[in-house]
């Protein structure tokens, strides 16, 4: 879980962090608009979700390839 700013589109998108590796898929908010984003709230009331990267990749037998 994360304070990060969220919305609808962003499932999916890739979670980084601060150092630039890659930590897992966006998978969902706790919305507080009617539009699905909780980005007008103030940072310590956000809650954002994602799953982590390297169970995905092992499930499907991936590795993570950058460049």
């Amino acid at each position: 879980e994360s304070k990060a700013c969220s919305g609808f589109g962003d499932s999916g998108g890739p979670w980084i962090d601060p150092s630039g590796q890659a930590q897992g898929i966006q998978s969902g908010n706790q919305a507080n608009s009617s539009d699905g984003h909780n980005c007008d709230a103030p940072a310590g009331q956000r809650k954002s979700w994602f799953d982590p990267i390297n169970p995905i990749l092992r499930e499907y037998g991936l590795v993570l390839a950058t460049g």
